[in-house]
């Protein structure tokens, strides 16, 4: 008949036991795959909001306007979402100025996400062509 040595497949504990670290690995490979698209997604939109900064210093200062505090959107770029702060801190150097462009989304400016750029801002709009300040009157 039947010999007592004789096995055939798996027994039922064997296959609960396989599907069961199967399932455990699958969940935990699916976590990681989550917890990296977070990131990614994190890591895309600090590079946005750094790149906005940027490129608002960049236009701010081209323009000679880095000269007052100011604030604004980028409705220009179709980006009405991220909001941008000019601040102007002035140094102990006559007409150079410390200027911080601040990118944020939405109206959260405590937000931990946010975009800075900073710089010198040489205002040459005060000096006149005589190589005076035209404010003080004294040489610059």
């Amino acid at each position: 008949m039947y010999s007592v040595n004789r096995k055939r497949g798996f027994t039922i504990y064997e296959a609960l036991a396989a599907v069961a670290v199967f399932s455990i690995g699958g969940i935990a490979s699916l976590s990681a795959i989550q917890s990296m698209a977070r990131s990614e997604s994190r890591a895309r939109k600090t590079e946005l909001l750094q790149r906005l900064a940027f490129d608002k210093y960049d236009e701010l200062v081209s323009t000679g306007q880095a000269t007052t505090a100011q604030e604004g959107t980028f409705d220009d770029r179709n980006l009405s979402q991220y909001n941008w702060k000019l601040e102007v801190d002035t140094t102990s150097v006559d007409n150079l100025d410390a200027v911080t462009v601040t990118v944020t989304e939405g109206n959260d400016s405590q937000s931990s996400s946010k975009g800075v750029a900073e710089g010198l801002f040489y205002d040459t709009s005060t000096i006149s062509s005589t190589g005076t300040n035209s404010t003080t009157g004294t040489g610059g």
